[in-house]
């Protein structure tokens, strides 16, 4: 598909910590856009915003709560998608994720091998910005 996709998101959240008697509360707005070029190409452009920011510690000592996923190191991170379509079974795409406040980036490129509508292979690499690689395959079925 060509065209232009805009998108955003806000949401206030309040959540009890784990361990603690605390309570947290705090905003977070995303705001992204997607363009599709006819030649297969597609580019995403998204950024998100958090009132709050938490430690390693805390983050680590709630990861079952319900409030892990939008506990965020950085109040500001944004990213950037860029992704090929060569064919009706074969797809490639690169992902970067920076946090300006907290130094941290993120790389991630993957090639994706569609077998049928239910069945897939995928093979990527995974970067951070301290120079730590991980190799990724994933085959679903």
């Amino acid at each position: 598909d060509t065209g232009v996709e805009v998108r955003s998101e806000g949401a206030y959240i309040s959540s009890r910590l784990n361990n603690t008697t605390e309570d947290v509360d705090l905003s977070q707005a995303i705001l992204g856009a997607d363009y599709g070029f006819v030649n297969g190409i597609n580019i995403a452009l998204e950024a998100l915003y958090s009132s709050e920011k938490f430690s390693d510690q805390l983050i680590l000592s709630n990861i079952d709560s319900e409030i892990i996923q939008n506990m965020t190191e950085s109040k500001f991170y944004a990213g950037t998608s860029l992704s090929y379509t060569f064919n009706i079974f074969l797809d490639a795409s690169v992902v970067y994720i920076d946090s300006f406040n907290s130094q941290k980036a993120f790389t991630s490129g993957s090639l994706t091998y569609t077998l049928n509508d239910f069945n897939s292979f995928v093979l990527g690499v995974m970067g951070k910005e301290d120079e730590t690689y991980y190799l990724k395959y994933q085959l679903f079925f």
